[in-house]
């Protein structure tokens, strides 16, 4: 404005700050550039950064201790560590007491003072400096300070959308940090240091492994451009001879090396520390497998297998196992398989996942993550070794699953009786429920659900191959007035239910076979022979005035007699209800 003016005179000089004001229809108001960050700083933990008068005075180290440790974050931090190749993430661990906090924070005002911390918290419990929704908030005000472009677009995003404040972990990360970094040059910022110490202070350890995870992520994925620091008692790493010892437990199965390391890291345990050592002992105590290995490639895998087995709880156990036992044998779910096992087994929603939680390194429900279940959650497992160790029983021994058949087998007749004697004065049936669907069907589909998956369950419990009934349970299905079924079950919108006759009766005890399923003489029957028989001779599955007549269906193979009449080739559908 002024460029090569001389002998200026300038008289009543009214001057503007333009930073400070802005003219909207000729009236002064007061600039919002920074309201973004204002509302970032009030949803963060300023208490907790290094600096904060809250913490004073803070636990440092006293001159002239700790010097080799403090050597070792020092270079680190300034990219002069003897380790090979960039280290992204310094973990200071060591048992509680042992002053963490004071090295992490000595640490913080070495890295400030040469300007290389990025930003900074120290977590508190007592002191309400626990929050994990802070989080990531905290990291990206402080970045904002370091960073004048950083800080103008993370302060827009908010303007435009306060709700990013109280969005989950996930997101506030790839808004707040990711995202803005990506805009920004990364110049002032690359190799800055962020410390977060006591991660075991943040509130909830779900929410701490989360955190651990999505920083890990970036550094794996190279997405943020810092060296991040951290400490905590639970989280202390294995000794290179610790990795060593589980390489060789593995003997080149990478199913067991990853089977192990979700071990270490199962939520609901002692922490990851003693998970570690409970597999170290494992294969320490387990050597001698190493030449039967050789021969039997089972070995070092059935011995994890077992090892994580034994850890469930014996009130557990039963539960457990008949999770899996039906799980196996309920081959094609109508509607949620977690949902339909559950009911059948007369298990709440917390007790099913309380049950399975116990073998998270194993397996899991879906991408549940000991949220509320969905629909269509299914039980995933993440290798198909564990259930054929469950299977055999020379492999598993106590624990295998069909250790508990023939007491499961008996539960579920008595299920669908009292379901009976529950819908005897009903036109539709009324079943127990113990876990419903968190989008509630229409009117009696939940009932027909629960019972069509008893009765589905049974059937496929008592024809499984090469296992055989005892007389008792013969006897109890005596008791199954089969005959109610198309009655409770009319207008039913699931698929069909179907018997393996010849493997049904190959299952009974001969004594029963003929009073329990049978081939149907009458010629009467074929007045109320329905649209979907094929031509081949029914049966009759019940005793007496109870039995029920099941056709063969001219839509399937011969094998099968369709016990329940319902919708071919076709999976519910909720929406099409309404």
């Amino acid at each position: 404005m002024f460029a090569n003016a001389s002998n200026t005179v300038i008289h009543s000089p009214v001057i503007i700050d333009n930073t400070q004001l802005n003219i909207t229809n000729g009236a002064p108001e007061r600039d919002v550039e920074r309201k973004g960050l204002e509302k970032l700083l009030d949803s963060s933990m300023p208490d907790a950064f290094y600096i904060a008068y809250a913490r004073w005075p803070p636990p440092k180290c006293h001159q002239g201790t700790r010097q080799e440790v403090l050597k070792s974050v020092r270079d680190w931090g300034s990219n002069a560590s003897n380790h090979e190749g960039p280290q992204s993430v310094l973990w200071l661990h060591g048992p509680f007491g042992v002053g963490k906090s004071a090295i992490a924070q000595t640490s913080a005002e070495e890295f400030a003072s040469n300007d290389r911390l990025c930003a900074s918290l120290f977590l508190s419990r007592p002191n309400n400096r626990s929050n994990p929704n802070r989080i990531f908030t905290s990291i990206a005000y402080q970045i904002s300070t370091r960073s004048r472009p950083f800080a103008l677009i993370v302060n827009e995003k908010i303007q435009n959308d306060p709700s990013i404040l109280g969005t989950d972990l996930r997101v506030q990360f790839q808004e707040l940090i990711e995202r803005p970094l990506r805009k920004v040059s990364c110049e002032g910022l690359t190799g800055c240091v962020i410390i977060l110490d006591a991660l075991d202070e943040c509130d909830g350890v779900d929410a701490q492994r989360e955190i651990l995870e999505i920083v890990t992520t970036s550094v794996r994925e190279r997405t943020t451009p810092f060296r991040w620091g951290s400490q905590s008692p639970w989280g202390a790493l294995a000794f290179p001879s610790d990795v060593d010892a589980i390489v060789m437990g593995a003997a080149g199965l990478f199913i067991y090396a990853a089977t192990a390391a979700r071990f270490i890291n199962e939520r609901d345990s002692l922490g990851p520390e003693h998970q570690l050592r409970t597999v170290l002992d494992h294969i320490r105590k387990n050597r001698a497998t190493t030449e039967s290995a050789r021969t039997n490639p089972f070995a070092r895998m059935d011995q994890l297998y077992m090892l994580i087995m034994q850890r469930v709880p014996p009130n557990v156990m039963p539960t457990l196992q008949r999770i899996l036992l039906l799980n196996w044998a309920y081959i094609d779910p109508v509607y949620d398989n977690v949902l339909e096992l559950a009911n059948v087994l007369e298990l709440s929603e917390a007790q099913f996942c309380t049950a399975c939680g116990f073998l998270q390194s194993v397996l899991c429900l879906g991408n549940s993550s000991h949220h509320r279940l969905s629909a269509g959650m299914s039980i995933k497992f993440y290798h198909a070794s564990f259930m054929e160790f469950m299977e055999d029983q020379e492999r598993s021994g106590d624990f295998c699953i069909y250790n508990c058949l023939t007491e499961l087998q008996r539960e579920i007749i008595e299920r669908i009786q009292d379901a009976h004697t529950r819908s005897k004065d009903s036109s539709s049936v009324l079943a127990k429920i113990t876990f419903p669907p968190q989008s509630p069907l229409p009117d009696g589909h939940t009932d027909m659900l629960i019972y069509s998956s008893l009765l589905e369950s049974l059937i496929q419990l008592c024809q499984l191959d090469k296992r055989a009934l005892e007389p008792s349970v013969a006897a109890s299905l005596l008791g199954i007035n089969f005959s109610m079924i198309p009655r409770l079950l009319n207008g039913s919108p699931f698929p069909a239910i179907f018997v393996k006759h010849q493997q049904m009766r190959r299952n009974l005890p001969r004594q029963f076979r003929d009073r329990i399923l049978r081939r149907a003489w009458n010629p009467l029957i074929y007045l109320h022979k329905p649209n979907y028989a094929a031509p081949e001779r029914p049966f009759i599955i019940g005793n007496g005035s109870n039995g029920l007549v099941c056709w063969h269906s001219k839509y399937y193979t011969s094998n099968v007699v369709q016990l329940v009449k319902g919708v071919y080739n076709k999976s519910y559908d909720f929406e099409e209800l309404f």
